[in-house]
């Protein structure tokens, strides 16, 4: 993921792993730039049926939690950011894609940070 990722340009920054919280939970990567932020739960699932619709996931036939994980992700680093940024921010979980589509979903979304706010990194970063 990390090698696709590394395609989105210099105007995106990639976080990986980044630590959240007082424990060992981390969020897998974390994407900042022109189309807003957003927080990547990354699984492994080659050679097994996914299925999606609405708020449910299924591998293989078995209901998984990736999306609501996922969901609280995003809502936690929104909440996160808002407390050092002093101010509102978006952080959108990314769709379920796979990792062909994934810089095509990004590239597509509109812009919606200019390259004054899309310095949130900096609040990332230990």
């Amino acid at each position: 993921m990390g090698k696709i990722l590394q395609r989105l340009g210099p105007e995106w920054t990639v976080l990986h792993a980044v630590p959240i919280g007082a424990g060992t939970s981390d969020i897998d990567h974390v994407l900042i730039g022109p189309a807003g932020v957003f927080t990547l739960n990354t699984k492994n699932h080659a050679g097994q049926s996914v299925w999606a619709a609405g708020r449910t996931l299924m591998v293989a036939g078995k209901k998984q939690r990736h999306l609501q994980n996922a969901s609280y992700e995003a809502a936690r680093s929104a909440k996160l950011l808002a407390s050092v940024a002093n101010q509102a921010v978006e952080v959108t979980g990314v769709a379920v894609v796979t990792d062909r589509q994934l810089l095509r979903w990004l590239n597509g979304r509109p812009t919606v940070l200019t390259p004054g706010q899309s310095n949130l990194q900096r609040f990332l970063s230990p």
